[in-house]
């Protein structure tokens, strides 16, 4: 009899639980402490790709500065000396020349020769090496040897004007190379008083020709 009775109760138990009233989903979800996240799309900058992670950054910018002591000269960056230059002779220092010659976003800087000529100024240049924090000669430039000014473009000239002409020499970098692409001179003609211009192009092997005569 206890054997029957044992079994009819959970029987009537279950029946009893499948007829009550279903339950909303309300009664069982406890919102206490719930937090719901709405999605957000992340801007263009904070996505990352393969594309941004291997993309460089720009220069850090440098304070590049020099200080000139009679014949040595002291390469500054960002207020501390990381190259002493020494001279047997004190360099022009209205022809020290600091700017940007080889277009890498950090100042370089020219020293000129002793006894430089009245129409030409010629020396060395020094280029800041931001890897190493120092300043190495670079021996495109120094090839050339004569001051040469920055234009826009990424564009040096080289001026070597004399009593008849004017002229001027432009200058791009191809890679590591320093290779001149177009020159200018200007003079007087005797024959007719009138100033001529003639402008020459180079070709890849360095030789030049007259590319317009005016």
């Amino acid at each position: 009899m206890n054997k029957i009775f044992i079994v009819i109760i959970p029987l009537l138990l279950l029946l009893v639980s499948c007829g009550n009233k279903e339950k909303s989903m309300e009664e069982y979800v406890t919102t206490k402490n719930f937090v719901v996240y709405e999605p957000v799309s992340l801007p263009t900058s904070k996505m990352k790709s393969k594309d941004t992670e291997t993309a460089t950054t720009a220069n850090e910018p440098k304070n590049i500065a020099y200080t000139q002591y009679d014949t040595e000269i002291d390469l500054i960056v960002d207020g501390q000396t990381v190259k002493t230059l020494e001279f047997t002779y004190v360099p022009d220092k209205s022809k020290i020349v600091v700017a940007d010659f080889n277009f890498d976003g950090y100042n370089d800087i020219f020293v000129p020769f002793e006894n430089n000529g009245s129409y030409q100024t010629f020396g060395n240049y020094y280029c800041y090496v931001p890897v190493e924090n120092n300043f190495t000669k670079n021996s495109e430039l120094t090839k050339i040897g004569k001051i040469l000014t920055v234009e826009s473009d990424n564009i040096l000239s080289e001026r070597q004007d004399d009593e008849y002409t004017e002229r001027v020499i432009q200058y791009k970098w191809d890679n590591s190379r320093l290779k001149p692409f177009r020159k200018t001179e200007s003079y007087k003609s005797w024959e007719d008083g009138q100033i001529h211009t003639n402008i020459y192009s180079y070709a890849d092997d360095g030789s030049e020709y007259l590319e317009s005569s005016t």
